[in-house]
């Protein structure tokens, strides 16, 4: 989903490597107040989603797997 790949982007593989962290991505992108940011972030559009139909209860769990919607 196109969402999850603009997250995505937000953080840069190649700062964990210049700056020599092993696994730095995975651990950035698993940091509970990152995960936060993100939910937070995308609150206003995620909203407006639901609001018209898009996120609705069939389709809510693929947002949530990919904490881009509060649990």
């Amino acid at each position: 989903m196109l969402v999850n790949e603009i997250v995505a982007l937000s953080l840069n593989p190649d700062v964990f490597e210049q700056l020599g962290i092993d696994g730095g991505l995975m651990i950035a992108a698993s940091n509970p107040h990152y995960r936060d940011n993100v939910v937070a972030g995308l609150s206003k559009l995620t909203s407006f989603l639901t609001e018209i139909g898009v996120i609705d209860d069939d389709h809510r769990t693929p947002w949530l797997e990919r904490g881009l919607v509060a649990a």
